[in-house]
């Protein structure tokens, strides 16, 4: 997803900075209009932000992307905050505390535990109703608040596995026991919690973080997404419901149809012409952009 440097992000994170005190929380009484929204902490002689941006990014070496797992006694949180596929927004603020800077950056959405870091797939493959410029995924709103970076966006989604493109929207319409934004990922849930007790037991949680456990957590036990339930009618059916593994999609030209592995994927790393979608050289290239938007985009305060 394209970044954005928010204003309302760097205010807060200015308030807490102002505060000088090297632990997380949030300004009392201030809050963020879009929702939750993540944290990370640097204190030490540098100023300018690389060495706290090295700092959490060097975290990565601990990190396992597939299995969402930090290796013990290691800390992995500040990496994942940052490296968060679906942040959109973010915003730092600075404050001299002594002879050390103490500086907070926010993000939004937040990362959330138990969930993949992002999505392994083709670029802007996996951003509902979105454009693309440069191998990242515009919104609808980014649009609206900058016409000028979809001036040249175009829609390339390939709606899979006998999705139905409204290219308008740039929107697939996937058949029932499929779903993602080009319909190439299996109609399931997404967190370890969904149908848990405690978490999220059943159809009466999907209402709470303002429909997020709908929308994003557990998008089947919601139904969010139309999974194939024996002795059900079919609503949009494909390949006369056949559905494959994890990180396969339809073949709709064999016959009768049959699955192929989807790369890159769930399950094939394979970045065509660019070798693994998980050399970290693309965190690299973010680590690099972020810098420049807090150096540009910060007011120091002394």
């Amino acid at each position: 997803m394209s970044k954005e440097w928010d204003e309302e992000l760097e205010h807060l994170a200015q308030l807490w900075a102002d505060e000088c005190v090297f632990a997380h929380g949030y300004p009392r009484d201030k809050t963020y209009p879009h929702g939750d929204y993540g944290q990370n902490l640097y204190i030490g002689s540098d100023r300018s932000g690389y060495l706290g941006l090295w700092m959490w990014y060097e975290e990565h070496q601990h990190y396992d992307c597939r299995a969402k797992f930090c290796k013990p006694k290691e800390e992995c949180g500040h990496y994942v905050q940052m490296a968060w596929g679906k942040s959109s927004r973010l915003g730092c603020g600075v404050k001299r505390c002594g002879f050390r800077y103490l500086i907070v950056c926010h993000y939004y959405p937040r990362a959330v535990e138990g969930l993949h870091m992002y999505i392994i797939a083709k670029p802007c493959s996996q951003c509902s109703n979105a454009l693309c410029k440069n191998n990242l995924c515009v919104s609808h709103e980014q649009c609206k608040r900058n016409p000028k970076i979809c001036e040249t966006a175009t829609c390339n989604l390939k709606c899979r596995n006998c999705g139905r493109l409204n290219k308008t929207a740039c929107h697939c319409t996937c058949a029932d026991g499929w779903d993602s934004p080009d319909c190439s990922r299996l109609c399931e849930d997404h967190h370890n919690r969904c149908g848990a007790n405690p978490g999220f037991p059943n159809k009466a949680s999907c209402s709470l973080n303002n429909f997020a456990v709908a929308k994003k957590y557990c998008r089947k036990m919601c139904r969010s997404c139309n999974p194939i339930i024996k002795n059900t009618k079919f609503s949009h059916v494909c390949c006369e419901g056949k559905v494959c593994d994890e990180g396969q999609v339809l073949d709709l030209e064999s016959e009768p149809c049959g699955c192929t592995l989807l790369c890159p994927g769930p399950k094939c790393d394979v970045l065509e012409g660019k070798g693994s979608a998980l050399d970290y050289s693309f965190t690299q290239e973010f680590i690099q952009v972020l810098s420049f938007y807090f150096i540009s985009k910060m007011n120091f305060q002394l």
